[in-house]
């Protein structure tokens, strides 16, 4: 697999299809790519270039649960790619306690920074799929999230706003 097509715009596409028509198969190769054992000729890891990265989860996206296996790899890098994680994580059934709260950490954090004024462009798209996530995994009983949703009103203002969201998508289908 030459994870070299996402770095061009126009075979994108077609080596993440490559990557997600292998299905389980996929797995060691991403693997290797998140232990930074794939290099481009270079030596430089593919893991570490942004443009591969955000394309690689897009694939375990697609992949679904069969790339459940790759959970904790994901959100190491959840940091680095907080949208495309979070985005991706959505599409497996089901979340690990750990991801869970490295999601109610991140929460917290976009939260704080919305609250303080910092970073809000990202920090509110980073909260809203946040929310969605927790929503759609059927986590927003947890006390842990209740308790950051008292602690921080935006928190619960953006709970609402999603959940409007979906329910005019459910209409409209």
């Amino acid at each position: 697999m030459n994870f070299d097509g996402f770095l061009k715009v126009e075979s994108r596409l077609n080596t993440q299809k490559e990557l997600v028509n292998m299905g389980s198969d996929a797995i060691p190769i991403i693997k290797s790519f998140y232990s930074g054992e794939m290099k481009n000729s270079d030596g430089i890891a593919y893991v570490s270039i942004r443009t591969i990265h955000q394309w690689v989860l897009h694939a375990i996206g697609d992949l679904g649960d069969i790339a459940k296996p790759l959970e904790l790899d994901m959100i190491e890098y959840i940091n680095e790619h907080t949208i495309y994680t979070i985005k991706n994580l959505n599409r497996f059934s089901k979340i690990q306690e750990k991801t869970f709260e490295l999601v109610l950490k991140l929460l917290e954090e976009f939260a704080y920074n919305i609250q303080c004024v910092t970073n809000v462009g990202q920090s509110i798209d980073s909260l809203y799929e946040i929310i969605y996530l927790i929503l759609k995994k059927n986590l927003d009983n947890d006390n842990r999230f209740k308790s950051l949703e008292e602690k921080y009103p935006i928190i619960a203002v953006s709970k609402s706003k999603v959940k409007a969201y979906l329910w005019k998508l459910y209409i409209n289908q």
